[in-house]
């Protein structure tokens, strides 16, 4: 059975007005359902002949890993090596598996370990999210799946409030792309604020962590495809040790906002980062390292604004970082960056043992060789410093690619840091999941202010409901008032002792006070828009309800 987490969405003070009388207030709640654990496989029969489900449960969601496992689920034998192939899995919820701050989980674990699997089906997030993963391995392949099979798509959706650590090949959508011959591998469409934390192995591979996907495979075959993506979160790769000479080396390399390492046919386009990338060196803001002879490696209209932090001194050969990318290995034969853009203020941080020189730090990509040409030899990259005020300030105008009008939504937070956030499918269904109905109004006797109701249903967790009222005066023109809800109202009394109450199908009503209505006596034309801001900033306007309005008469 699901955990039941009770969050309280609003509760503000009554400010009455003089003449009006109220009935018992009551707090509007909702619910969100926390896996408890367990794994439901139900689905795998009875939707085995269409191949096609729709999940709307973590247990349901749970049991993908399961049916994917080698072992110990009641199918996973007949889909040994088959991973959900042809299978079409579309989310029809938001899903929740633990509850908390993933920032604190590196020191204390939530109730819910998340175990991952190979994966190669078609998941579609249709929008919705995956909150509260929390993943701790100690071997490799660490992400909400551990390997994407070749013809793996994963699509349209976000990955909230995570935290995923493995030794190497971490992402928070997949550890391991194994993009060899059977058909490309698709991670389109996918926001994730995660923390992603390799240790870094032991070996030269490095730690190949990356914001979306830790590292592919080095044999060319098929094509990783990379498209739309955005992280907002922290990456990081943390090995380091003392070598035989005494001196501080480090296998937390080959870190990226999106990508760990680019070893074969990888293409990285449209996507954008504006969260934290750490690590020892090879440090790229797009992508960690491009590297080895096969394939064909692209990172093309892509965007970095966030941080980047390495531990290694540049004064090495071998300390590199990018605000693009890393590194560029001599075996790299083929490889390209075009129209890429970064922060017009851009320098890395360095934590080692003294400051990058200037030159350096000029560059937005790295090269392991040492003459000075290996920098342009190996890649002659298009990329273009703006501010980073002026590149949101635009709706980053210049990756048009990036749907900024149906899929993402640039914001500023708190602390003044822009970044783009998801434009959930609780959120574009908006009027049809949640809704606000003008219900009603109830006047004071002296024609002066006027009190609204409005009905409300499936009130998302910290929306903010706010009628914009416009009021349209021949004496005094046109007023706008933008009212937030007083009081949320399981009953409403008005003058006279008529008990108001929400309709069949809406959970509560919410109040509305407005004043300095002028007391003309003439009928004044009330324009009445419900107007909701989520909890990440989107705003969403209901239809307008107009209606008329006179000292002591209203009319619909």
């Amino acid at each position: 059975m699901m955990k039941k987490v009770i969050v309280w969405i609003l509760c503000i003070s009554m400010m009455l007005t003089a003449s009006l009388t109220f009935g018992v207030s009551a707090e509007a709640v909702a619910t969100i359902d926390v896996w408890d654990g367990t794994t439901d496989i139900s689905w795998y029969t009875e939707n085995a002949d269409t191949k096609k489900v729709t999940i709307t449960t973590p247990e349901q969601f749970a049991g993908i890993i399961a049916l994917c496992s080698s072992g110990g689920a009641e199918y996973a034998a007949s889909n040994a090596g088959n991973f959900l192939n042809g299978w079409v899995i579309t989310l029809g919820a938001d899903l929740y598996f633990n509850v908390g701050n993933a920032s604190d989980w590196g020191t204390t674990a939530p109730a819910n370990l998340w175990s991952n699997s190979s994966f190669k089906g078609h998941l579609n997030g249709n929008g919705y999210s995956l909150n509260g993963l929390y993943q701790s391995k100690s071997g490799n392949e660490g992400g909400l799946f551990s390997c994407l099979q070749p013809g793996a798509i994963v699509e349209n959706v976000s990955i909230l409030n995570s935290y995923f650590s493995s030794a190497q090949y971490c992402g928070s959508v997949v550890g391991y792309a194994r993009n060899v011959s059977g058909g490309n591998i698709s991670v389109s469409n996918v926001y994730s604020d995660a923390i992603v934390y390799a240790v870094g192995g032991t070996s030269g591979a490095g730690a190949c962590a990356g914001g979306i996907v830790g590292n592919d495979a080095d044999t060319s075959g098929s094509t990783l495809i990379i498209s739309n993506c955005v992280f907002a979160g922290e990456v990081y790769a943390t090995n380091i040790f003392t070598n035989a000479n005494g001196n501080e080396e480090g296998y937390g390399t080959r870190v990226g906002g999106i990508i760990g390492s680019m070893r074969s046919n990888v293409t990285v386009q449209n996507c954008l980062v504006t969260g934290t990338v750490f690590g020892y060196s090879q440090v790229g803001g797009i992508a960690g390292a491009m590297e080895k002879k096969n394939g064909v490696r692209t990172i093309d209209n892509c965007g970095f604004f966030g941080k980047l932090v390495v531990r290694r001194s540049t004064t090495s050969t071998n300390g590199f970082s990018g605000s693009i990318l890393g590194i560029i290995y001599n075996d790299c034969r083929t490889g390209t960056i075009t129209d890429c853009y970064y922060d017009a203020s851009y320098q890395a941080i360095y934590v080692g043992n003294s400051q990058p020189s200037s030159e350096i730090k000029a560059k937005v990509w790295g090269s392991n060789g040492t003459s000075a040409d290996k920098w342009v030899n190996k890649i002659e990259p298009t990329c273009h410093a703006v501010t980073k005020e002026a590149y949101f300030a635009n709706g980053a105008i210049s990756m048009s690619a990036l749907d900024t009008t149906n899929t993402w939504k640039i914001v500023a937070s708190e602390n003044g840091k822009y970044s783009y956030l998801p434009s959930l499918k609780t959120v574009n269904d908006n009027m049809a999941d949640t809704a606000i109905k003008f219900k009603g109004f109830q006047p004071s006797t002296d024609g002066t202010s006027i009190r609204l109701l409005a009905d409300v249903k499936n009130v998302e967790v910290c929306q903010t409901i706010v009628l914009k009222v416009e009021i349209v005066s021949a004496a005094k023109g046109t007023m706008v008032f933008n009212e937030v809800g007083e009081t949320v109202y399981s009953a409403f009394t008005v003058d006279g002792g008529e008990d108001i109450t929400p309709d069949a199908g809406y959970e509560a009503l919410y109040g509305y006070a407005i004043k300095g209505i002028p007391a003309t006596g003439e009928n004044l034309q009330i324009n009445v828009t419900p107007v909701m801001t989520m909890a990440d900033g989107i705003v969403i306007t209901g239809q307008t309800y107009s209606f008329f309005y006179s000292v002591g008469n209203a009319a619909a």
